[in-house]
Formats: C-alpha cells, structure tokens, sequence
C-alpha cells in the first residue's frame, strides 16, 4: 500500500470508531471496514478503515447523498476492487462476519456485497455475502465439509427483499453454524459447516460483485459499507449495531401484498400483446415453423383462464384454427387436451378421448427405454419411442389430466401406478428431478416432477396400490423439500443454485405445484406473491415478458392462478390511475360500449362549479378531438347520466378520452386524468375470414409451385401463415411465380404480407404490386399498409394455371427499409354481378405514363436554366430535348438517357381520362423531387428511395387543376448521394 493510502487510513480512522463505538463501548472491532464517505474516500479508493487494503473504486463511479450518509453507485459495470490475491487480506480462520449496509436495485441470479470465493463447478470454496434472486445469501465453505475440493453452502433469507429498499444484510459463522441476519432479525441457519473456513487457493476480492475465475456478476444498486470481523457476532450485537446506524439510511420498505387489483394492469396488457400477434388464420405462431399445432391451443388456454369468453372473436377463431389441426406430437396432444377441457364443450369429448388415448398408446409402446414415460418421436414423425424427457411426460400428464376432468377415461389402475413408479425412479436422492432422470436437478424439472405425481394421485384416489402410496407420499414430500431448500422464484436454479434457465416456465410449473396441492405456501414462502412480484416487474412496456409468446403465457397463467379449477372470475381489466389531489377525476366502464364518467370533485372545484350558476361546459375528448359537449350544470349535476360519454366502438384499437370543464368565471380549464380504452371484442372482417377462408382456399388442393427472383417461394404458398416468402435485402426488383398442378376457376386473390410478429413495421411491406394471371394483361393494385390483414385482389373468372407477381414498391420498413415477403397466397372463386370486381377487392390502378423498365416513354428535358414558368402549361420549351426516361449517370439497364449535372427538370404532356376516383405520381430518385401539374405544385419527395419507388398523392390545387384530357406533369430533380436514377410515373383509379 502506497504512503498515500496509509496516510488516509490514519486520518479516517477515528470517524469509523465513533460509528462503530457508539453503539456499545466495549464491542468487538472489525478487522477490516470500507465505508463509503466523502471523507473515506479519495484517490479513487475508499479507505480500509481497520485494515490495510482499501478498496479501488470502479472507473466513473461517484458517491450519492444518502439520508445522514453517502453510498457508492454501482450500475453494473463493476465493483470495488480490494485486491486479486486474497492472501493478501488476511480473513480470519474460523469464526467470521460480514456485513454490509445496501440497496439492490435489480434482483440479479447472483450478486455480491462481499465476495472471497471460488465456486467453478464442484470446486467450491471461500465466502460471500451477497444475494441470490429477490433473496439475501450468505454463502461458506469449512474444512469439516469438505468433500475433496470444497463444499459451499449458501445460508438464504427466508423472505424476499424489496429491490429499491435500503438493508442491513449480516452473515456471521462460528465454527460449527451459519446465521443470516436482515436489519438485526435472524433469517436463516445452517449446521452443515464445521471447522475453520476453506478458503480457495487463489481469488479475487470485490465489494459490490459476486466474481470467481469463470464468473463476474456486477451489483446495480448503492453500497454504504462492508465490514469483517474475526469473530462471529452474537443475534444481541448484530442488533445493537443495527439499531445504533439504522437512523443514517432510509427504512426498509415492507413489502407491499399485491391483490388482484394490482396485477389486473399486467394481465390485460399480457392479453393485449398476445391478441396483437394473432395471425389472420386464427392461429399464434409460436415455435410452428418446427410445425408444432398446439401453439395456438396454448394461447387460447391462456386466454380462456385470463376470463376472455369462448365468444370472443380472436377465440373464436383460435378454436377453429384448432379444430382443423391433427395433433400428433406429445406437447400437441397434451397442450390441445387441456384448452379442450377449458371450453367445457360437451361434443369434444370424442375428439379429447382419441387424443387421450394416443397418449396412454405412445406411453406404453416403449418397452425398451422407460415405458410411462413420453419424448419427442425419433424423426418427428416416427413412434415415440427413442427418447424421453420429464417435460414432454408432464405435458403428456397434464394433458390427460384434463381429459380425465372432462370424464374421459385415461389409462388403467395398472398404467397409472407404474407411472407413478416410473417417475420416482427418475427422482434424485435429495427429492430433486432432472431433464431426462435424477442427475443434474433443477426447479423446473422438480416442479415437473412433483406437479406429475400430484396429477397421478388425483387421478388415482384410492385405487393406488399400497406399495406405491407410500412412495407416491415421500415423492411429493421429498419434492416439495427439494424446492424449499434451493427455493428461488428470480430464476430456475440447479443443485447448486446456479441458474438453470426456463425462468418462466418454471414459475408456471410452480403455480401448478400450488394449484394440485392447494398449497398456499411452500415451506414459509408465499410462493404466488414472491413469484408475481419478480414477473411483474420484468413485463416489458409492450405488455410482454422476454418478447416471447410462450414466456408471456406462462406469465399470465403464473399471474391468474390458472390452474386453479374455481374462482378465476371474469377478465381482468386495467384500472384508470388517478393522480392524488387530481381536482377532477373520471373513470371508465371498462366494456364496449365504453361509458365514461365523473369519479370525483375535489372541494374547492365543487365550490367553482356552484358559484358559476349553471355556466359550466364539460367538453369530451377522444384521442385529442372534441366529439361531445355538455352545458348547464352545476358540481351534483357532473355526476349526472347527461354529463357522462358514452359510446360503442365498431372497431378494435386503443383510444384516450379525457374531460375538461369550461366555467364561465374566469378561470381556467379544468382537465380530467386520462381513461385510455382498449377495445378489442369487436368481430372484424379477418375475424370471419378466419372461419371460413380455409374451406375455399382453393390454393392447397392445386398442387402449387412456387418460385422467386430471391428467397423460397414455397413459403407463400405452404397453407401455413407461420411461414412466409421473403425476398433477399437485396434483391430490388422481386417477383414471385406460382404455377398449379391441377388448374382451377377462381376470380380471386388474397395475400397476406409477411411481417415479424411482435413488430410489424421492421421490415418493408408490399406496396404496388402488378399481378399477371395465366400470362395475360396486368393487374396493377396498391396494397393498404396492413400487413397483418388478407388483401383481395379481383380478377375476371379463369381456370388458372401460372400466377406472376411483380413488387414495384414498398411501404418502407424501420429496419429492414426495402425487404418484402409474403406470408401467404390464398385462390378462391368468388361470385359477382356481371363484369363488376368481387365485393371489398382493392380498385386496380391504371397507368398513365409507364416505368422506364417498359422503354417507352419520351420526356422533355434540360439541364440548364430552364427561364421562367417552365413548369406552366404557356411556356415554350427551346432548347429542351426529347429522350427515353430514366435518367442516371451512365446508360445501363434502365438508364437510357445521360444526366450527370445537379439538376434536371422535364416536361411532359399526358391524357388522363375523366371520372377518375385517385390520381397518382411514382418517383424513383435518391434526392429531392418536386412535381406540378398544370403548374399547381403536387408536392415534394426529400430522397432517399434506396432504388424503390414513392408515391405522391395529387389533391388540393393541383387535383383541382387536372382536367379530363390534355395535361401536363413537370418534374425537378437534384442529384442524390450514390447512383443517380431519375424515373417518373403517372397512375390513377377508376
């Protein structure tokens, strides 16, 4: 240590003594103290205030104001560094305590207040004080445990903390016990260590991180202060010191019961996401591209037990999808069993019996590799008899547990006490379960287990054989221990409480655990208020957890208590948040028709409103817009019917209403909170289409095949709208062919754009797209930005054998700027009258002037100062020239004229028909463009088109100014950055 730090330890020192002192006079003194002061604290290090080796604090971190102290910043980037060789230290040899003043503000899997350790593997040595999850640890490994190269066992607090709250975290050990204290109260013990303190060989010491030679987990959070004494602290002294410095910090919060109130918010922004990714079939995506049919039945499920009606329209056509699918693989049949029973729909009983019994069949096909068990076919397509797993054996379970609620008849007596034997025997000494048998346990996998022989015992009742009773007892018990000894609800943890992943499948598997055994605790742990604080806090502000569809079900179904049998209630609803002291509330039905009304009137605005005699105007606003006044009322009157908005939406979307009151005195507007309203129960047209397309869809029974200028083409045409076509990010010029097998009449299309799911905007969308059936006269079409919708392309009746599809520009995408694809192509035949366009079939376009790629249209040009007017119908163009557009730097392609100047402007005069219902100019340029017609200005394009075209719309002035017949379009353009290609177009529709 340098003479600069020594001099520092020298002067600080009596401060520490005062704050230690004060509490009792005679106390023990630590061996080493880091507190984190302006005045402990210089040259980037924080004074060792008992010892030797201060701590380095991390680069760009700072002190904060905390109460009567300060405390250390720690973001995650690092801690404080005390020294990288831990015999440097000196730590006591066998009675030890560690404390530490904190504020976790994220509860990590692993973090550390105080880390001296070694834990790779079964090499497991040292100390830490620190935390696992939502829970404080202190972990310790003696000689008299060691088994050959260490043995670790962490002490945790039996009872989460709050992240954000100040703590007091003390871990003392005395030779034979470890203690955990939190704010001077004893929360938890161990005996399992004896004898002096087996440190590793060689470590790192940091304050405010958990690190070992393969591990580095950084605290965000603030750090008061680290203490180590060479004793172990009585409960009497742990508490005096508490109680002499608590005073300093803020007190720790109590953790606030969450009610049903509380978690409805989540739960309807969860629905919400998940109704935003339906596809236009009825189906969820899910993992289906690995064609898996019971995504969809998992998500209805989850909306089922989230109280959405069997009436609701995005459930309705998630049940058809399901109708229509054949269930082959495990997950499938156990995951569509169990939405079936959550429709309590008498006719599916057969279908449900079926399914049921292609479980018990697969289950007691496999004689050679553990029979009552299930796994994945070999091939995904083979019988089930090359592997097994416990996930696919509780899915399997469940799934005929919910046969068996539904009155089906699932397996013998025989078969469900040998699953009964079958699952113990793949259970671990310790009451633990793995993924494939007893090693390597984590808590999904024993929640897996012990939900699996839970189901085996409701199913069984008494006929459960004697012999397996008792195991089928110890099974559950031995479980349930196993989870209570390594309980952690922040992660799924292994044996040695490491994560083990699949955080919120566990949780799910959890909640079952809770609802079989109608446990309201486990162990002292309130399991569903521990486990929805940590899920509610890591829902995403799009409503999702992990932007998962799967992880979001688990989620809800976690936060609903799903698999209880009785008491889920009707839909949960977010509640409209009221500010404190808001003068003028209001609050909403939360239904369709949506009914918004006065909630309440603070004094003082009700003395306002009695005083203006009747002169108040109450003014509704929807999404910003005034759409309904009320006038002549006074403060009881506000609560009236006549002052309330009411009014049924008929269509789904998200809308913000909001009141403000007009009083004739003077004063100013008074404005209400907010009630934002999510309407989303209201059958759309894609809804129908949902039920029905699939029965018309002509496309399948074709025979289709399909080609690309880039990418699969087969993806459009697969009858499956979890796959798509995408063209390559290159690809600027991207078609897409079909030709059928078997040739059939239709008179009809219906694409569907392809998007990624959770963000429909990242990539571009087609936009015009030429359609050319059976080689004959172009079909050109403008398609709506909507992605997610079917587009319905009319044609004249054809028996149609070759589809050709030509995208000649995009709506551009906010990643993937230029990209499109196509989810899927739909053939139908669709009656009409005459030679008129089928029903709601988007108005083809006409061209007026062609794309250069056509090579023949002609354009006035110059590249000079054009004189005054050039762009008006009266002036004389001489001097221009006549050439064949585009317009680039080199004749190549579709560059048929040179332009290498910085500007250039053509004239051009074109016929456009009478009776016209849209008048449109396409541009392909990388730099500014202006447009007239007849000299009223169309508008402005910026640049930047990427080699795509863009699109002005022509109205106001310059749609006025178009005439049927002669017209004339003028044009300016400035040279771009990157390859100059100037083209223009003209179209319009009927």
């Amino acid at each position: 240590m340098g003479r600069m730090a020594r001099s520092m330890t020298s002067f600080s020192r009596p401060l520490f003594l005062f704050v230690v002192l004060g509490a009792c006079a005679n106390a023990q003194l630590p061996q080493h103290a880091w507190i984190f002061t302006p005045e402990t604290v210089a040259a980037g290090a924080a004074v060792n205030q008992a010892g030797e080796l201060p701590a380095r604090l991390p680069a760009g971190s700072r002190l904060e104001p905390v109460g009567k102290t300060h405390a250390l910043v720690l973001g995650g980037g690092g801690g404080a560094l005390v020294t990288r060789n831990l015999a440097e230290l000196k730590l006591p040899a066998s009675s030890i305590t560690v404390d530490a003043w904190v504020r976790v503000d994220e509860a990590t899997p692993w973090g550390g207040f105080f880390s001296a350790i070694q834990d790779n593997g079964a090499a497991e040595t040292g100390v830490l004080l620190g935390f696992t999850g939502p829970h404080f640890a202190f972990a310790l490994a003696s000689k008299g445990a060691d088994d050959g190269d260490g043995k670790l066992t962490y002490v945790k607090s039996r009872q989460p903390f709050v992240p954000g709250g100040w703590y007091h975290v003390v871990g003392t050990y005395d030779g034979g016990t470890m203690r955990l204290y939190v704010n001077g109260k004893l929360a938890g013990l161990s005996g399992e260590q004896n004898g002096a303190i087996l440190y590793p060989a060689k470590t790192v010491v940091e304050l405010g991180a958990y690190r070992d030679d393969d591990e580095h987990h950084r605290m965000k959070g603030r750090l008061h202060s680290v203490r180590v004494w060479n004793v172990a602290l009585g409960e009497k002294r742990v508490q005096q010191i508490h109680a002499a410095e608590s005073g300093k910090l803020p007190k720790s919060p109590t953790p606030v019961k969450l009610n049903d109130e509380d978690l409805a918010g989540p739960i309807a922004r969860g629905v919400r996401w998940l109704l935003r990714l339906q596809e236009v079939d009825g189906s969820w995506t899910g993992p289906q591209y690995q064609k898996y049919r019971s995504f969809t039945a998992l998500v209805v499920y989850t909306m089922l037990k989230c109280g959405l009606s069997k009436g609701h329209p995005a459930v309705r056509a998630g049940i058809s999808f399901m109708m229509r699918q054949e269930y082959t693989r495990t997950y499938d049949r156990g995951v569509a069993l169990m939405a079936f029973e959550a429709l309590h729909d008498p006719s599916l009983k057969p279908r449900m019996k079926a399914l049921a019994r292609a479980l018990v069949r697969s289950s007691e096909g496999r004689k050679e590799n553990r029979p009552h068990t299930w796994g994945y076919p070999g091939t995904h397509g083979d019988p089930n008899r090359d592997h097994w797993d416990l996930s696919n054996t509780q899915y399997a379970l469940l799934g005929l547990r919910a046969a068996h609620r539904a009155g089906v008849e699932v397996g013998s007596k025989r078969f469900w006490n040998e699953t009964v034997k079958s699952l113990i025997d793949n259970q671990d000494a310790y009451g633990g379960f793995g993924y494939a048998g007893p090693k390597s346990p984590t808590s999904s996998m024993t929640t897996a287990g012990v939900g699996s022989l839970m189901i085996c015992r409701e199913i069984l009742g008494a006929d459960v054989d004697k012999a397996t009773a008792g195991r089928l007892r110890a099974g559950i018990t031995r479980g349930l221990q196993w989870l209570i000894k390594h309980w952690s609800v922040a992660n799924s943890v292994n044996a040695e409480m490491k994560s083990g992943g699949w955080h919120l499948y566990y949780l799910y598997g959890l909640e079952r655990v809770g609802a079989f055994g109608d446990l309201d605790l486990i162990g002292k742990h309130d399991w569903h208020q521990e486990g929805a604080r940590v899920i509610v806090k890591r829902q995403r502000g799009d409503g999702s957890w992990n932007n998962s569809d799967s992880d979001t079900c688990f989620a809800l179904l976690f936060l609903r208590r799903g698999s209880r049998t009785t008491g889920l209630g009707p839909r949960a609803r977010q509640r409209t948040s009221i500010a404190k002291g808001l003068a003028f509330a209001v609050g909403s039905n939360n239904a369709n028709p949506v009914v918004v009304a006065t909630r309440r009137i603070d004094p003082a605005l009700r003395k306002r409103l009695d005083a203006a005699g009747g002169k108040v105007t109450l003014e509704w606003t929807l999404n910003g817009k005034v759409v309904q006044t009320c006038k002549g009322f006074d403060a009881e009157g506000l609560y009236g019917k006549t002052c309330w908005f009411e009014r049924r939406f008929d269509a789904n979307g998200s809308h913000k209403l909001r009141g403000s009151l007009l009083i004739a005195d003077g004063g100013k507007p008074v404005l209400s909170n907010i009630v934002d309203v999510h309407i989303d129960d209201v059958e759309e047209a894609w809804h129908s289409q949902a039920l029905t397309d699939h029965e018309s869809n002509l496309m399948s029974a074709a025979a289709p095949v399909a080609t690309a200028s880039s990418g699969t083409g087969m993806g459009a045409v697969d009858a499956r709208y979890s796959s798509a076509w995408w063209c390559q990010p290159e690809d600027r010029s991207p078609w897409l062919d079909i030709t059928l097998g078997q040739p059939v009449k239709a008179s009809a299309l219906k694409l569907t754009g392809a998007v990624h799911s959770d963000r429909p905007k990242f990539a571009a969308r087609p936009r015009e797209v030429v359609v050319i059936i059976n080689g004959g006269d172009p079909i050109t079409v403008r398609l709506p930005d909507d992605a997610r919708r079917k587009h319905l392309i009319s044609f004249p009746s054809a028996r149609v054998k070759t589809i050709r599809f030509v995208f000649r520009s995009v709506w551009p995408g906010t990643k993937e700027r230029t990209r499109i694809g196509l989810k899927e192509v739909e053939l139908h035949f669709i009656r009409s009258t005459g030679r008129r366009p089928v029903a709601g079939a988007i108005k083809p376009l006409s061209t007026v002037v062609e794309r250069a790629a056509d090579g023949v249209e002609e354009w006035l040009y110059s590249t000079g100062a054009p004189g005054a007017g050039w762009n008006t119908e009266g002036f004389k163009p001489r001097g221009w020239r006549r050439r064949k557009s585009g317009f680039g730097q080199a004749v190549a392609g579709d560059v048929r004229t040179e332009w290498k100047t910085k500007t250039i402007r053509l004239r051009k005069n074109v016929r456009i028909p009478a009776r016209i219902s849209a008048l449109l100019v396409d541009v392909c340029h990388p730099g500014p463009v202006k447009v007239w017609i007849n000299g009223a200005r169309v508008g402005e394009l910026k640049g930047g088109s990427g080699g795509r075209y863009r699109s002005l719309t022509v109205t106001g002035d310059a749609r006025a100014a178009v005439r049927p017949g002669k017209n004339l379009i003028a044009v300016e353009a400035h040279a771009g950055e990157g390859r100059t290609f100037l083209d223009v177009t003209l179209l319009y529709r009927k």
